[in-house]
């Protein structure tokens, strides 16, 4: 009961709807056993997939784009369950025989690879139109009749907690840690639009227009954006004036106010980076060098869950998801003097 409370309570933290999503990706697994959570925006208009944070990314993500154009991501049949105020929270078993899901073309290209057979989503926010979406995956193809219950009682905290973080955003209220973030509405044509705006500095008043390169960079994602591209795969962009570091991510309102919200961030580059334990570097230092997960337990004599425990800290304290990302981060962490260094040595310290 304290774990479930305690679950409650963080959803309702001052912080980010990024920052909630990934919370809930990581915790929820702990109440509801499952192999993955996923948080999906959706446009219901063309019944496609138009974004996601999840604890693992999915084997087919990078497909998407494909998969929205070729129709099979409209194929899944929870389309024709959205926000069903009668069944708030829907497993595939509830509207699909489990051989016919097997054989649905969205299970074949994008949940067969990962071997996921059980899903339940839930909507939490937004219309019809542009919504966010709750997804827990697992390779038991059912859920019990308690998970059901424990996450229709969930339900109502899903959906107020984003909006709460929503109308932060909005307000310019929240932000990333250690950043400035304000929130820009934006047409489809890249133009600022009403709301709220703000005078940037170093940046000029962009209640008339967005500095020029960044224009163009907004003309070309929002292009990919109408191609149903990830909003994962398109990186944002970068602007180094003086001492700061400008941030540019294009999001879609999922309130459906507006087209499109240009996140813009402001970071200053003496800022504090992630700290690893000396442990925990010496993991991830390793892992650059090539080593599995058995052979650093093997070389540091310690356990492989004590391995397994020491990456997945690293992976929330860097944010990221997996290995590959998680060296990179470490080696841009390297250039920072308030970050400890450890090379993979030659011989092991104690645990």
């Amino acid at each position: 009961m304290r774990e479930l409370l305690d679950f409650v309570l963080g959803l309702y933290h001052f912080q980010t709807t990024e920052m909630l999503s990934r919370y809930i990706c990581q915790q929820l697994p702990g109440l509801v056993a499952s192999e993955n959570v996923a948080i999906g925006q959706h446009d219901g208009k063309r019944r496609i997939l138009t974004s996601m944070v999840a604890r693992h990314m999915l084997t087919a993500a990078p497909l998407m784009p494909e998969l929205n154009e070729s129709g099979v991501t409209s194929t899944h049949p929870f389309w024709d369950t959205i926000f069903d105020q009668d069944r708030p929270v829907v497993s595939v078993t509830d509207v699909m025989a489990r051989k016919e899901w097997l054989s649905n073309p969205f299970y074949s290209e994008v949940f067969k690879p990962d071997g996921i057979e059980g899903h339940l989503k839930m909507e939490v926010f937004g219309t019809p139109d542009q919504f966010t979406t709750l997804n827990i995956l697992r390779t038991r193809p059912t859920f019990t009749s308690d998970e059901m219950e424990l996450l229709s009682l969930l339900y109502p905290h899903f959906t107020q907690a984003y909006m709460n973080t929503h109308m932060l955003e909005r307000a310019g209220l929240v932000t990333e840690p250690a950043s400035d973030c304000w929130m820009i509405p934006i047409d489809t044509r890249g133009r600022v639009t009403g709301g709220d705006q703000f005078l940037l500095p170093q940046l000029g008043d962009v209640r008339r227009n967005l500095p020029e390169l960044v224009q163009c960079w907004v003309a070309d994602r929002i292009t990919r954006l109408e191609q149903g591209r990830l909003e994962t795969q398109l990186k944002p962009y970068m602007l180094k004036v003086a001492d700061s570091v400008w941030t540019f991510t294009l999001h879609r309102d999922e309130s459906g106010q507006d087209p499109y919200i240009l996140s813009i961030r402001r970071a200053c580059e003496s800022r504090k980076r992630p700290q690893l334990s000396l442990r925990e570097a010496e993991v991830i230092d390793w892992v650059a060098a090539g080593k599995s997960n058995e052979e650093i337990s093997e070389i540091l004599k310690v356990s492989l869950n004590t391995v397994k425990t020491h990456l997945k800290r690293s992976f929330i304290k860097l944010g990221v998801e997996n290995r590959t990302a998680a060296v990179a981060a470490w080696k841009l962490n390297l250039m920072s003097p308030s970050t400890v260094s450890v090379s993979p040595p030659s011989k092991t310290t104690s645990e």
